[in-house]
């Protein structure tokens, strides 16, 4: 019976290990792609409109890895090829997920987007309590943007090792 049971144990590690290593490309289908490296989300659009149930499976599936990985720090980039056909969308997107997001260990969250796009996206981000953890990135310079995602990752984690050595040191 002992046996059973860790056998079902290993099994059900191995299928969230799956879940973690997300690579979620149906562009076809649902207009967007999603990979996740384990500590960076990369969302992108590639201009399609995008259906709320797309959107929200794919969502489902981040959150199940993120929350079986739920003590590591991560961030998300999302890169939206034309801004223009998903405005709609857009605000819905990003302010619904900011709050789960950052209360889940998010450091940082980029959006790349094409250059006339970048002060509407600025004024949807103005919205949100995180808007220090949040930064609009032109599309061109992705570069850029992955340098600021990994600095934030950088900060976050020796913010948190400085924190656990002032722990210790209590104790």
């Amino acid at each position: 019976m002992l046996l059973k049971f860790a056998s079902i144990c290993t099994i059900l590690r191995l299928v969230r290990e799956v879940v973690v290593l997300l690579d979620y490309n149906v562009t076809g289908q649902t207009g967007f792609s999603i990979h996740w490296d384990g500590s960076v989300i990369v969302a992108e659009f590639n201009g399609f409109v995008v259906s709320p149930v797309g959107v929200t499976n794919v969502i489902t599936s981040l959150r199940n890895a993120v929350e079986y990985r739920g003590h590591e720090k991560w961030a998300q980039i999302v890169k939206i090829k034309d801004g223009k056909k998903i405005k709609s969308n857009l605000r819905h997107i990003l302010l619904r997920e900011f709050d789960w997001e950052f209360q889940r260990n998010c450091v940082a969250f980029a959006v790349c987007v094409p250059k006339d796009d970048v002060e509407t996206v600025e004024s949807v981000i103005k919205a949100s309590k995180h808007i220090e953890h949040i930064k609009v990135f032109d599309r061109e310079n992705e570069a850029e943007c992955q340098d600021w995602v990994k600095s934030q990752l950088a900060a976050s984690n020796s913010e948190s090792s400085k924190a656990s050595e002032k722990e210790k040191a209590i104790c």
